[in-house]
């Protein structure tokens, strides 16, 4: 299966060893628009450049140095340029970036400047035409992308005789012509948008796996890869914390019925992991994620205690904290959020606005999706058997998407044990 889009994750791109490998799969002259991400990491310690250009940013707001930070996304892209043979000049965007850092200025751009710049080497590694991703892809004043507009656009700026790479992550924004990036891991969603306006019929998303597999790979020597599964399969696994692939993605890819295609750039002959619009499998499987906080807050059988932890949780909301589950008791509540610098000392602040009693822990989610959990009792057994034989803390338990799933807390130290020993209790 061959598609004219396919978009490469950061780690297909850490390197120019790795880029060179890109390379290779882009001879298949088929394969007309690439989409690339940011540089990954190289090793385990190492850091992508998106995280270290947030860094910057957020040292300099502090005032405090952050040269040393910059100096090591300077080295990583000259490097670059050097180990590919290219004759490519980044000193005028690296002042650009540095200048917009020291005014605390334009955020957004300063966090797509890892995609664009990996583009621009690319593009003239491979002798492709770069086309910035800022000049197809708009954003209404909603905050939504303008399909319509994006298409028009990108029918202007694209000929069928030309190959292109596009960096991912971001557009346009028309209410003030600035950079508006998607969240996180947002090159999935350019690759689909661009999917959508090149009218294909199948999308190639490579990264550093095989396919998707039903429990993570570096975490379980026996994970096996689900080769055919739709898009609300992956949606929910996504939802779940299975990194794969940016769950806003399936949107549109599902919308203008688009095939996507899993691939693994690092081992190209295999035909990984198809997903498809079709009814859901809800094929069991395995996933989590770390970097939660567990909020415990005591709810006093009053009418004003209540209305106090009523709007704690609103306002919660309301500072864009992400609110993950929400779990009520007769005199309790448990709130799961998506963990951040300095979040806890600002939900202690917002407890004692409201009178709230509040107790916080760290934890990672682990959760168990199988299409038969609600309708066979004995699924449900086996799985809180396999609870229950663990030799580790279950912090707390709840059911999720469409009652086809059980998550559960677990201390963040043991997520990668804990996460072994059910599979290998449930399904090996």
């Amino acid at each position: 299966m061959s598609s004219n889009v396919c978009k490469f994750g950061g780690s297909s791109l850490s390197n120019a060893e790795n880029i060179k490998k890109v390379a290779e799969i882009l001879k298949d002259e088929n394969k007309r628009f690439v989409i690339v991400s940011a540089p990954g990491k190289r090793f385990k310690e190492d850091k992508k450049i998106t995280d270290l250009l947030i860094n910057c940013y957020v040292l300099s707001t502090k005032n405090q140095a952050y040269e040393e930070e910059f100096s090591l996304i300077k080295t990583r892209f000259e490097d670059l340029v050097k180990e590919l043979g290219i004759d490519f000049d980044l000193r005028k965007v690296f002042q650009e970036i540095d200048d917009k850092i020291k005014k605390h200025d334009d955020y957004d751009f300063i966090l797509s400047r890892g995609e664009y710049l990996n583009a621009k080497i690319i593009a003239s590694y491979l002798n492709f035409k770069f086309l910035d991703a800022k000049d197809i892809i708009f954003f209404d004043k909603s905050g939504k992308v303008d399909l319509e507009r994006s298409k028009e656009e990108f029918t202007k700026k694209t000929n069928k005789n030309s190959r292109y790479v596009i960096p991912g992550f971001y557009g346009t924004n028309e209410v003030n012509s600035k950079i508006k990036v998607f969240s996180r891991g947002g090159s999935d969603i350019t690759g689909a948008i661009v999917a959508v306006l090149s009218d294909i019929k199948t999308y190639e998303n490579y990264t550093d796996v095989d396919g998707v597999y039903d429990v993570d790979p570096n975490k379980c020597k026996k994970a096996k890869i689900i080769k055919k599964l739709s898009y609300d399969d992956m949606r929910i696994m996504s939802s779940l914390g299975a990194e794969v692939l940016h769950p806003d993605s399936t949107y549109f890819l599902e919308k203008y019925d688009i095939t996507l295609n899993i691939r693994n750039t690092f081992n190209p002959s295999n035909s990984g992991s198809i997903i498809r619009k079709e009814s859901p499998n809800f094929t069991r499987c395995i996933t989590g994620k770390r970097g939660y906080l567990l909020v415990n807050v005591e709810n006093k059988k009053n009418s004003q205690q209540k209305e106090n932890l009523a709007n704690f949780k609103n306002s919660l909301r309301k500072n864009n904290f992400e609110i993950i589950r929400t779990i009520e008791g007769v005199d309790s509540l448990s709130i799961i959020i998506k963990s951040f610098e300095g979040l806890e000392s600002k939900v202690y602040k917002l407890a004692c606005d409201y009178n709230a009693k509040i107790t916080i822990k760290k934890i990672a989610l682990v959760s168990i999706i199988d299409g038969a959990f609600n309708k066979e009792l004995s699924v449900q057994s086996k799985i809180f058997d396999a609870l229950s034989k663990i030799d580790f803390e279950v912090i707390l338990i709840t059911k999720g998407a469409l009652d086809i799933s059980i998550s559960f807390g677990v201390e963040e130290d043991s997520f990668d044990k804990v996460i072994e020993s059910i599979y290998s209790f449930l399904y090996t």
